[in-house]
């Protein structure tokens, strides 16, 4: 037997067939023997077979318990094998994702090959694709948050993936699919904790909001479920808001995924809009309120039901000036190429008076707008 088809052999047997302790050691005494060997290890790493062209490392990505460093032997000594592709335009992370691998070994692949999360196989699907499918199967909990994480990464490295069609369906089209029952409707207690860890992660942790925006389009109609004390995502959002872009970029998705939950009472008689208060009316150095600061941002992080979320809140928000003089609706003004015609309009209807207001600087003189 060749070293080449050593090493294969020794991969194809524990992904087809057992994985015992001693396959396990068998490959462990093969790879320890010739790490040290470039030529001889990336040689045997590279060897494919006649028929379906998969790889030492393709295999390995299909075996559940496969281990941070044994992986990373195979990154260190032959990269090329993450750009390998079989029949099908697999790579291993996509089996990775597919077969549920660790968070640790996925985010080695994509850390060595970031392009990986961009190879779409024959069928047109992207990685991302494979972790849905595996995040739809996963009740537990443990084995869910890992799930999520995965996402997480994939989003990250690949974060236009949310809106690329597969199947004729976005990213959250195509995880709602694969969700749905025998029955072929929505598991709403499944739904309901998948989306409490990726907003706990993304509110709370270091998942992106983009996570959360991908679970609250799958399942709209679960953002209003509550907790054991009445509370919606957006209650908890609202009640724990300090100012930063990242929560209120994930209060906006929340309010566009369920309008209807700003409206909601928790089991303490408080809607969401009572739970910001506190925060919509907290001024900065600059006495700038946050209707300011958003309507002033260059992200164009201002949105109708974010707009009227802020003004029921406070409503005395929308007619305060800050200290350069300026109303929210001079520096949305000035923001009108980024802001939609809706929220403009928005802010004439909640004061109509301020159109003929104008912007009074600091030596008390007054500026027309």
């Amino acid at each position: 037997m060749s070293t080449n088809s050593e090493l294969y052999n020794l991969c194809h047997y524990l992904s087809e067939y057992e994985r015992t302790e001693e396959a396990w050691k068998a490959l462990e005494q093969w790879l320890n023997f010739n790490k040290d060997d470039i030529v001889t290890f990336r040689a045997a790493a590279m060897y494919q077979d006649g028929y379906s062209s998969n790889s030492c490392l393709y295999m390995l990505m299909t075996v559940p318990g496969v281990s941070l460093d044994m992986v990373q032997i195979f990154i260190k000594n032959a990269p090329e094998l993450l750009r390998m592709k079989n029949v099908h335009g697999h790579i291993p992370l996509t089996m990775a994702c597919d077969w549920g691998a660790p968070l640790e070994v996925v985010k080695a692949l994509v850390d060595a090959y970031p392009e990986g999360v961009r190879n779409a196989c024959q069928m047109g699907s992207f990685p991302c694709h494979d972790a849905c499918v595996v995040l739809a199967e996963r009740a537990d909990h443990i084995k869910m948050l890992q799930s999520l994480s995965v996402l997480n990464v994939l989003l990250e490295n690949f974060p236009e993936s949310i809106d690329l069609e597969f199947q004729n369906q976005t990213l959250p089209q195509f995880l709602r699919r694969v969700s749905l029952n025998e029955d072929f409707k929505i598991d709403k207690d499944h739904v309901y904790l998948m989306q409490r860890q990726a907003f706990r992660g993304a509110f709370f942790g270091e998942f992106s909001a983009l996570l959360l925006k991908l679970v609250l389009q799958a399942f709209p109609e679960c953002c209003a479920l509550v907790d054991d004390d009445g509370m919606t995502l957006l209650h908890i959002a609202c009640e724990n808001m300090s100012g930063k872009a990242k929560e209120i970029e994930i209060i906006m998705d929340l309010l566009d995924a369920s309008p209807k939950s700003s409206s909601i009472i928790d089991a303490l008689g408080r809607t969401p809009s009572q739970l910001l208060k506190v925060a919509a009316s907290r001024k900065d150095e600059n006495g700038m309120f946050l209707l300011h600061r958003q309507a002033a941002s260059v992200n164009g992080s201002l949105t109708v039901n974010f707009l009227n979320l802020l003004f029921t809140a406070y409503p005395e928000i929308i007619a305060e000036r800050d200290n350069y003089g300026m109303l929210p609706l001079h520096h949305a003004c000035i923001n009108n190429k980024v802001f939609s015609l809706d929220v403009l309009i928005l802010f004439l209807q909640l004061y109509p008076e301020s159109v003929c207001q104008k912007i009074e600087t600091s030596t008390g003189q007054s500026q027309m707008f």
